[in-house]
């Protein structure tokens, strides 16, 4: 798991409207929008990303990535080369 991994995977969850607050269980927080069996996947990954111990630079944290993400400041991060590019598909 690469720091850029983990970032792809919390942007095309936000991309998806499924970004939820990674400290709280995926299953109750996405009953709304994901099948369980999905939200087990999410939560499993997430798990994933917070075990891997990453180097989260400026945002401290996946959590502290999370929020640059919900307050629309990544376009600005990204421009001001904080955190790499980042090509979506």
């Amino acid at each position: 798991m690469t720091l850029q991994d983990a970032q792809f995977y919390i942007i095309n969850l936000h991309q998806k409207d499924w970004l939820y607050h990674l400290d709280d269980d995926a299953v109750d927080c996405l009953r709304d929008v994901a099948t369980v069996k999905q939200a087990h996947a999410i939560q499993k990954n997430v798990d994933l990303i917070i075990d891997a111990n990453l180097d989260w630079g400026i945002f401290d944290c996946p959590l502290g990535f999370c929020v640059a993400l919900h307050n629309n400041e990544l376009d600005l991060l990204i421009e001001s080369h904080e955190i790499p590019q980042l090509k979506l598909s």
